[in-house]
């Protein structure tokens, strides 16, 4: 049903984090179908080679991104002169390239939607992101999904449950984000005395919201209990966003916490930290909508310890699989890592756990299969 078939994919970055990883497996699933798949990106970043390494046809236009800086008046001035042009652009492509079917690969991308609406093509809105907080304009974007797409595809029930109007709700497909997952690997973890030190990672955006400065002040916690403990941030900011960067180091600094501290700055490879830390630790201020690289660590036998909101309740239980905290709260974040550190036994017991956790429900196959019953309705 589906060999033949042209898809295009719409995307809010060019990066490689969570998303954009997702990206790269739903397009080699779907040509694994037989469709041919072409992307549009924002920017020039590392996914654009990612992407051309299998040929994959790769546009740069603006796809309309919704930002937090859109929100300011200049922003939203600019953004309404070049709108317009951005969706004619988007619609061409999509007239030209005589595509079946339009997927917005994230909630923050709009011009796909709007493009695929008025070229009259089945549209696959792919919601990650919890937006409810911004109240206004949710009000306005979830009519606008439920009016130009055929299904709307959430990545968790959390995501889905933003959703309250029964024209959207009638198209909701839950579709957990998925992992390659192997063989369980080997437990193993450093002990938390002696010369060397247990290695914790967290991997992402250096941004506000995801909550680095509450882990550094955490780490300063550590630290002065004596754990022997160094921390790997992976990951690096947006745009010309420097300062979020800066404000991190000047913050190790003061805390004088800045030798157990290294900024590693984006990767490509993130396995190769998961497979040298000890403790994954997801410390984001704002509900995550699933927590991809939360599932990445279980899958190579890491415990974990994130925040408690969102989607991350769907992957951890407290305690079993996993430590949950709240969100912004150093103390209780220091807390959960000491205690899984001084315990090897529970930190073995939750790894394993968490393997099962991704294996039984987080797989790439159980995602892959599951969004391909969605092109298929769509498509049939």
């Amino acid at each position: 049903m589906l060999s033949g078939k042209k898809a295009l994919l719409v995307h809010s970055s060019a990066d490689m984090y969570g998303s954009d990883r997702c990206l790269t497996w739903i397009v080699a699933n779907l040509r694994e179908q037989g469709m041919e798949v072409e992307v549009v990106l924002p920017y020039f970043g590392p996914l654009v080679d990612e992407l051309r390494k299998t040929k994959t046809p790769v546009h740069i236009l603006d796809p309309i991104v919704f930002r937090r800086s859109i929100m300011k008046p200049a922003s939203l001035l600019k953004l309404g002169a070049v709108a317009p042009v951005s969706i004619r652009d988007l619609q061409n492509l999509i007239k030209r390239g005589k595509f079946d079917i339009v997927h917005s690969n994230t909630g923050v991308v709009i011009g796909g939607a709007l493009a695929a609406w008025r070229s009259g093509t089945p549209h696959i809105w792919h919601f990650r992101e919890l937006l409810t907080e911004f109240r206004k304009l949710w009000k306005m974007h979830e009519p606008l999904a439920a009016k130009t797409s055929r299904e709307i595809v959430c990545i968790s029930k959390a995501v889905a449950d933003q959703f309250v109007s029964p024209k959207a709700r009638d198209k909701l497909s839950v579709v957990y984000d998925g992992i390659p997952v192997g063989d369980r690997p080997t437990f193993s973890m450093r002990e938390s005395r002696g010369d060397i030190p247990v290695r914790i990672l967290t991997v992402g955006r250096l941004a506000p919201y995801k909550g680095q400065d509450v882990l550094l002040a955490a780490l300063r916690t550590m630290v002065s209990r004596g754990l022997n403990v160094e921390l790997t941030l992976v990951g690096d900011v947006f745009g010309d966003e420097v300062e979020n960067r800066r404000k991190l180091e000047d913050q190790a600094i003061a805390l004088a916490i800045k030798d157990k501290v290294h900024f590693e700055g984006f990767q490509h490879d993130v396995n190769y930290y998961l497979d040298d830390t000890d403790i994954l630790v997801l410390p984001s201020r704002r509900p995550e909508g699933l927590g991809l690289v939360i599932l990445e660590a279980m899958a190579r036998c890491k415990p974990v310890v994130a925040t408690n909101g969102g989607g991350v309740r769907e992957i951890i239980s407290d305690k079993e699989n996993g430590m949950l905290v709240e969100p912004d709260d150093a103390n209780a974040l220091a807390e959960a890592i000491m205690e899984i550190a001084a315990d090897p036994k529970l930190a073995h017991s939750m790894a394993e756990k968490g393997f099962a956790t991704v294996a039984d429900s987080f797989s790439l196959q159980r995602m892959n299969d599951d969004l391909l019953k969605v092109y298929r309705r769509v498509l049939g």
